[in-house]
């Protein structure tokens, strides 16, 4: 008769995976008498996931202050970019478009579009959580003549050679899961059309909760 044997398959599991397992491993081994003296012992197994539990709980308390401090940042820097752009146009009706002028202030000049066939790169792109663990959600700004969005996702945004596809959809938005708490991602977003793929818009990043 073949040996059977247990199967470890805990290292992807999420982290209500993993205490939910640790604790009903816990009920069943106490007082079992098939295994005197476990090692590690129950007691240890019982400090771990204390540990881990409280860790998990700081950890979303940090997260709830991290989302509250971007919140404030975000909007902060919006009211920057409001002045900047009031600055910019005091400076172009000042200049009367002077090309000098207007670069020697600090702005750059407007390009003129070049007509290549293929969409332009998605704006706006923003990933926030998703409704479950390990979810991000993404949206961005619907791009004319996009006839699909390819999604890239990213964990080393240093490391040109990691980007890896997430997703393709036909909407502007889209669901990645199965994520692993805590982590930081970098996502990007490229429109598709009848010509080809268009550039990638700005890269945002979220930490998976």
């Amino acid at each position: 008769m073949k040996t059977k044997k247990i199967s470890f398959n805990l290292s992807a599991a999420s982290y209500n995976q993993v205490i939910n397992k640790a604790q009903l491993i816990l009920s069943k081994m106490s007082a079992n008498t098939n295994f005197p003296n476990p090692d590690p012992s129950l007691p240890d197994i019982q400090l771990m996931i204390d540990k881990v539990i409280q860790l998990h709980t700081e950890q979303k308390a940090s997260y709830a202050s991290y989302q509250e401090k971007s919140g404030v940042l975000n909007d902060e820097k919006d009211k920057l970019i409001v002045m900047l752009e009031n600055l910019g146009h005091f400076v172009q009706a000042k200049a009367e478009g002077n090309e000098n002028l207007i670069l020697n202030a600090g702005f750059e000049l407007k390009q003129t579009p070049t007509k290549s066939g293929k969409p332009d790169a998605p704006e706006n792109v923003l990933a926030k959580a998703g409704p479950k663990e390990g979810e991000i959600v993404c949206t961005w700004n619907t791009v004319k003549g996009a006839k699909i969005y390819k999604v890239e996702m990213n964990d080393d945004v240093n490391n040109a050679a990691t980007w890896t596809e997430a997703a393709l959809v036909t909407k502007a938005k889209c669901s990645i899961e199965n994520l692993t708490p805590g982590t930081k991602v970098w996502i990007r977003v490229a429109a598709i059309g009848a010509a080809g793929q268009g550039p990638w818009g700005d890269v945002c990043t979220k930490i998976v909760s």
